[in-house]
């Protein structure tokens, strides 16, 4: 068993609209103070060094609503852009359904019932579904290579029904399908078993270091 993390990247907009949310506060809390002492200033003073203060307070000031509102945008436009390249693969999904009386073919493993969801309006590429286990928030994968696999090279839009084989109940152990893809522009994504979904770097192959030939069937 083994569990693999390295090249995942997870996505948390919540956490990044705190962040904006939190800094966007700050720097108009800045901008206000600094505009508040500039009042206090030419209020108390009317020397040139006074009014030469103020005025640089109210420069900083202006400087600093701009970039604020640079800092917004900028942060807007990227959660636009992570949400977009995000689309097709939300809508993709799968899980295990009942486990059949026969076997697959050369294997030695119950075969489960499971589907395969696209709901998006286009196709997916090299698809990989996998049995895992998981507990709580982790999942860990089992066998090796193709066990426990059924490859797709093409998934149009829309639901199916594929046969899978399972590596059995146990104490404490809970499986669900987790299943790695591309989508129309090449990324590749991982559906966990958990629900969540990443974008990794690696191929779907060699998310799961399956070897090639990969043997790619049709759904």
């Amino acid at each position: 068993m083994w569990n693999r993390a390295k090249g995942v990247v997870l996505i948390k907009r919540d956490l990044i609209n705190c962040d904006v949310k939190i800094i966007a506060r700050a720097l108009l809390i800045l901008v206000g103070t600094i505009y508040f002492c500039s009042c206090v200033y030419e209020i108390k003073g009317d020397t040139t060094t006074i009014n030469s203060v103020a005025s640089i307070f109210s420069a900083i000031g202006t400087v600093g609503a701009l970039l604020a509102s640079l800092w917004i945008f900028y942060t807007d436009s990227n959660r636009r852009a992570v949400e977009k390249e995000r689309v097709q693969a939300e809508l993709v999904s799968g899980w295990l359904g009942d486990k059949k009386t026969v076997t697959l073919p050369q294997s030695d493993y119950p075969t489960y019932n499971a589907t395969l969801l696209n709901h998006s309006n286009q196709p997916i590429y090299t698809v990989i579904a996998k049995v895992v286990m998981f507990r709580g928030d982790n999942t860990e994968l089992m066998g090796r290579e193709k066990e426990f696999c059924s490859t797709f090279l093409v998934v149009p839009p829309g639901k199916y029904d594929f046969e899978i084989s399972h590596p059995g109940h146990g104490m404490n152990k809970k499986f669900a399908v987790e299943i790695v893809f591309k989508d129309v522009h090449g990324k590749t994504w991982v559906r966990k078993a958990t629900g969540n979904l990443l974008k990794v770097l690696e191929s779907p192959a060699e998310y799961y270091k399956i070897s090639e030939p990969v043997g790619w069937g049709s759904i």
